[in-house]
């Protein structure tokens, strides 16, 4: 049997039982004696050997691994191995296993090591450890002393300098603790360190909320409790989910015309807005015992996984129209609601009438109430423009309201059945109605209330050919 020890910086860093395997082996391996704590374990032990010169003579790693491993095994008595870095990732250590039996001593704990030597001796009190494998793509909380593991050579740095620096500035100090102790260089210079060890360990100091060049969600929160606590701002002070809710719907409409105008910044600024929005209900929430941030997000979560069984269950469905279908189901289910009639009843009056209509006939033609394509819903117009010309005619204001009313409606399924969206067409129509009058004006001779209709047809003419 072949005890492994991991080898930290240095042996004052090491656990107790791995120093007295050390002190009582016959023999001791160590993997390299570049280490710091390498002298004082030599100085411990009763015979010492490394691996070094394998280093100068192996033809590629898989052989430098086997001859490491013979050799371990050759040494006589108790035999303890040093190697560097996590041993169930060292090479040496995964030859043994496959030769005798293996006993893991632990070490030295490489993030407490990194914290010690960080902290020159004082660890931090609050941190967070991620593996330099799992940077990219993760969500980091800067505000914690940062622990980045298994930093194994200059790729690997490269690839943490870059994923930490979309966090943070360039010349933040970075302690990176390897087998050769510790030293501090600027973040940008990461990836200019010559020499790499095996499980280098990389130390980031917590940043202050001004300090930081990129934000979290988390960070939205404490900003949004920071301006409710007291002393902050006065007027977030005094909002409630009443005062705040006409704010979401203009910022839901700023969001969709960032959309309509393919202008992806101010899409992100907007979509920053509504997020706010979320955050500040949330915070108004926790405050007065009602929800808070987590709930809202395990409620959405919760509702996706639900509604969608084709995905996260074993349904299985043949498009997307299928996928509309089950989640209205699902929907009705999670409602309590007995009748079809009572699903159009619950999409929110307060909605836009264009979009509401819209969504009330997506509901009804999802159980098979639809014209089958647009010709049909066209001859629905046709019709109910003539009935509404007809009342027009007359003088009963309440018959004239009704008709215009189904005209709309009539209108609303036709562009659906067309392909596009009532609100998004009109929206666009807006624009081009705005675009050509300012034109007119621009163009006009006179002010426009000057001219006469004939003149302003002329005007409105030329303005279609911009």
């Amino acid at each position: 049997m072949i005890e492994v020890v991991e080898m930290g910086s240095e042996l004052g860093l090491m656990q107790l039982r791995a120093v007295e395997a050390l002190r009582s082996a016959d023999t001791v391996v160590l993997q390299t004696l570049r280490p710091a704590a390498a002298k004082d374990i030599a100085a411990l032990a009763r015979e010492v050997s490394s691996l070094d010169p394998l280093f100068e003579t192996a033809a590629d790693f898989p052989a430098l691994y086997l001859r490491g491993a013979e050799q371990i095994l050759e040494s006589s008595g108790k035999v303890v191995f040093c190697c560097l870095g996590p041993p169930a990732e060292n090479g040496f250590v995964k030859e043994l296993r496959a030769r005798t039996e293996v006993l893991f001593l632990g070490g030295s704990d490489p993030v407490r090591e990194a914290l010690m030597l960080a902290g020159d001796g004082e660890p931090a009190a609050s941190y967070t450890v991620t593996g330099a494998r799992d940077l990219e793509g993760r969500p980091l909380d800067t505000s914690r002393t940062l622990v980045v593991t298994g930093v194994d050579d200059a790729y690997q740095a490269q690839g943490a300098k870059l994923a930490l620096g979309e966090y943070y500035p360039d010349d933040t100090l970075v302690c990176v603790v390897s087998g050769a102790g510790a030293e501090h260089l600027p973040l940008s210079e990461l990836d200019r360190r010559e020499s790499w060890g095996s499980g280098a360990v990389l130390v980031l100091p917590p940043l202050r909320l001004m300090e930081k060049v990129r934000f979290t969600y988390h960070d939205l929160l404490g900003v949004m409790q920071r301006l409710r606590a007291p002393g902050g701002c006065p007027w977030d002070a005094e909002q409630t989910h009443e005062s705040l809710a006409p704010h979401l719907i203009e910022e839901s409409y700023e969001v969709a015309d960032a959309v309509a105008d393919s202008d992806m910044q101010a899409l992100l600024d907007e979509l920053g807005d509504v997020l706010l929005q979320v955050v500040f209900h949330a915070e108004i929430g926790r405050l007065a015992g009602e929800f808070n941030e987590m709930d809202v997000t395990t409620a959405v979560t919760d509702k996706m996984i639900r509604r969608h069984p084709h995905v996260f269950g074993t349904v299985e469905v043949s498009g997307s129209r299928e996928v509309l279908s089950n989640w209205d189901a699902i929907k009705r289910e999670e409602k309590g609601a007995e009748t079809l009639t009572q699903t159009l009843r619950d999409v929110p009056s307060g909605m836009g009438s264009l979009l509401r209509a819209e969504k009330i006939q997506k509901k009804a033609a999802n159980v098979g109430f639809d014209w089958p394509d647009w010709h049909g819903a066209l001859d629905k117009v046709r019709e109910e423009t003539a009935e509404l010309a007809e009342a027009l005619s007359g003088s009963d204001r309440a018959s004239q309201e009704e008709e215009a009313g189904d005209l709309l409606f009539a209108v609303v399924n036709l562009v659906r059945l067309a392909g596009f969206s009532p609100e998004t067409v009109l929206r666009a129509a807006c624009r081009k109605f705005i675009r050509r009058f300012g034109f007119m004006e621009a163009h006009a001779a006179r002010p426009l209330p000057d001219l006469s209709l004939d003149e302003l047809d002329a005007l409105w003419e030329a303005a279609k050919e911009e």
